[in-house]
Formats: C-alpha cells, sequence, structure tokens
C-alpha cells in the first residue's frame, strides 16, 4: 500500500510506515517521536483501512521497567 491508497491522518501514515518496517512501537515512543497522544486511535484508523496490526502487550512493574514473564 502507498499513501494514495490509504485514507488515514499524515501521523497514523507515519506510524505505519514504522510498523510496516517490522519496528514494534510503543506509546511513549509514538509521543516522544511523533507527539502522538493517542497511538490506539492512529492504529485504530489503519486497522479501518484494512491494514493488519499485531498488538503484543508486555506488563513491566514500576520504572525500573522490569518485564513480568
Amino acid at each position: 500500500m502507498n499513501n494514495l491508497e490509504l485514507n488515514v491522518s499524515p501521523q497514523a501514515y507515519e506510524v505505519y510506515e514504522i510498523l510496516k518496517s517490522g519496528r514494534s512501537y510503543s506509546p511513549i515512543e509514538a509521543l516522544n517521536e511523533l507527539g502522538c497522544f493517542r497511538l490506539a486511535a492512529r492504529i485504530h484508523e489503519l486497522r479501518r483501512e484494512g491494514v493488519e496490526i499485531v498488538t503484543k502487550t508486555e506488563v513491566r512493574i514500576g520504572r525500573g521497567g522490569r518485564k513480568l514473564r
């Protein structure tokens, strides 16, 4: 898909390009890199256009960011 085929906001298209590269993306990364406060809304836009996105959840404890298994 190219930009002409997706009827999404420019910010959602930036998220699409990042995810298309195979990189995972977190809400804090979206905020820091794109100024995107609502990553879930941008992903919803992409899914509405038929983009398949796999969601993986990581649980972390406290500010240290220890991952739970």
